[in-house]
């Protein structure tokens, strides 16, 4: 565990991208059939920092996403392959080699929205803000509140699945 200091120490725009995530949980939902049971938690994978993780991990503990279900932060190493709800890309690593079976990918970089990716984290001026691909969310069988479209920035490119 990482003491308070570290986390202190995470990038302002790191926590606001921890704070997306979280929120991104609260107003996108995913079809029932993708758990597996009616109280599954869901994953939500990242592959940024131990700090950032842990980080996310103090913002969600305790609270649930928009069907009342728990979020459960799973860290993606480059050997492991795994159910995610939601995939939080840092760096780009999915690969025919170790593949990652995920519903909703948000990355760093502009490029991963034409490599399947869902949302897109950018700066404009000196705030983060994010763009959506609808029509890839939509293919994915995920259902976005209006709330989230009215905030982002939204295109319809039609991306390859991861």
């Amino acid at each position: 565990m990482h003491s308070v200091q570290a986390l202190d120490e995470l990038e302002k725009t790191d926590k606001i991208k921890a704070a997306y995530l979280f929120n991104f949980t609260k107003y996108i939902r995913w079809q029932e059939s993708e758990f597996i049971t009616a109280i599954s938690p869901i994953n939500l994978c990242s592959n940024a920092s131990p700090r950032f993780n842990t980080f996310l991990a103090q913002m969600v503990k305790g609270r649930t996403a928009s069907d009342n279900r728990t979020i459960r932060i799973v860290r993606l190493d480059a050997v492991s392959s795994k159910h995610c709800h939601l995939t939080y890309l840092k760096t780009n690593f999915i690969s025919s080699r170790h593949p990652v079976i995920t519903s909703l990918v948000v990355g760093d970089n502009a490029s991963f929205l034409t490599q399947g990716a869902n949302i897109h984290f950018f700066l404009e001026g000196r705030r983060i803000r994010f763009e959506i691909n609808r029509s890839a969310l939509q293919k994915h069988g995920l259902t976005i509140s209006s709330e989230l479209l009215k905030l982002a920035r939204v295109v319809d490119s039609k991306a390859k699945a991861p």
